[in-house]
């Protein structure tokens, strides 16, 4: 017999902030961008990854979303997303046709 493990909203919540950097700005840097594209960043609205980076990581800029260490393509639905460039493959295999795998 297994014991269902219980979670409080406050807990869930809590853990939530921390993995997505939103609980701590993160130093000014190159690891701390990709640290907080690192499950995409929507970019639906134009500039709204931009204003995700800026709530992650300290001393951002206007341009911040367009450093080398990010990369812009479509994700689900159709939107723009901003991702770290390292993780490109992953994202953009899942957008191609199941056809061409």
């Amino acid at each position: 017999m297994t014991t269902r493990l219980v979670l409080t909203r406050s807990q869930i919540l809590s853990f939530r902030r921390r993995v997505n950097a939103l609980d701590e700005r993160l130093p000014e840097g190159e690891q701390s961008l990709r640290t907080a594209a690192w499950a995409g960043l929507q970019d639906s609205v134009p500039r709204a990854a931009q204003l995700s980076i800026h709530a992650r990581a300290a001393e951002t800029s206007p341009g911040s979303w367009e450093h080398p260490s990010l990369v812009q393509l479509w994700g689900p639905r159709f939107n723009d997303y901003v991702v770290a460039a390292r993780d490109l493959a992953v994202f953009s295999l899942g957008r191609l046709p199941a056809s061409l795998w």
